[in-house]
């Protein structure tokens, strides 16, 4: 059938989703997400359930597909990117970087040592990173 209505979700269902957290950040790109907010879901019944959960993070809305399996284990199915919350010109909130993000600011190591005059840096640790979005 189709899916119901969305809805607040009930604490279990706000705990399931939260299970999948690093996944879903991982499948958007992002290496976490310091926000996010389960603001609605609707089921659906299949074999099993389908749970679409509509979630705010700090940087994305998006739409989590969790099936419920009749055996009762469950499974990430889909993540479906509704909205982008970096703004056009601005730079989004700051994130860890993905290990591809710290092998590239690894390379710039001597420049950005020079920008600062700095001879050179004994320790280089990439905390956090943000981006900007041009259209």
């Amino acid at each position: 059938g189709a899916y119901a209505a969305p809805r607040a979700p009930s604490q279990d269902e706000r705990e399931l989703v939260l299970k999948y957290k690093s996944d879903i950040a991982q499948k958007v790109g992002a290496a976490e997400f310091r926000t996010f907010k389960v603001d609605e879901v609707s089921t659906q019944v299949v074999a099993g359930t389908n749970y679409k959960f509509k979630v705010t993070t700090d940087s994305h809305v998006l739409l989590a597909t969790i099936w419920g399996k009749l055996d009762k284990t469950h499974e990430l199915t889909n993540v479906e990117i509704l909205k982008n919350l970096g703004k056009v010109g601005g730079f989004g909130g700051g994130r860890k970087p993905s290990k591809e993000e710290s092998i590239l600011l690894e390379g710039y190591r001597r420049e950005i040592a020079q920008e600062i005059q700095a001879a050179e840096f004994k320790t280089f640790v990439v905390n956090e990173v943000s981006a900007q979005v041009v259209a």
